[in-house]
């Protein structure tokens, strides 16, 4: 039973560890779900998501979009799902949209 508990923490504590990290790069597509939601993804990183409850949902999706028809780089914070300060994971591919903390010309 200890066994089981330790190896139950250990999954726990890998997926409490993610770090909101800030990436920048330019947008190559975005590409509207059934639910609601839009993918963005970035050319150099991992996908990331933007959620229609996000607070700012059509700002962010207006400035994506405009960003991706002007070839602007968009400064971004999402979760990178792993325990580490870098934006790209290999592990995993749709992160969440935090924030859009400013577009580049």
């Amino acid at each position: 039973m200890k066994k089981v508990l330790a190896v139950v923490a250990l999954l726990v504590s890998g997926l409490v560890n993610a770090q909101t990290v800030t990436c920048s790069d330019y947008i190559a597509s975005i590409d509207a779900q059934s639910d609601g939601s839009y993918w963005i993804q970035p050319v150099k990183e991992e996908t990331i998501e933007l959620k229609p409850t996000h607070q700012h949902f059509y700002n962010y999706l207006g400035l994506m979009y405009n960003a991706m028809q002007s070839n602007k780089k968009v400064v971004y914070t999402s979760e990178n799902g792993e325990n580490s300060s870098k934006c790209h994971d290999a592990t995993r591919g749709l992160f969440p949209l935090y924030e859009i903390v400013r577009v580049i010309d």
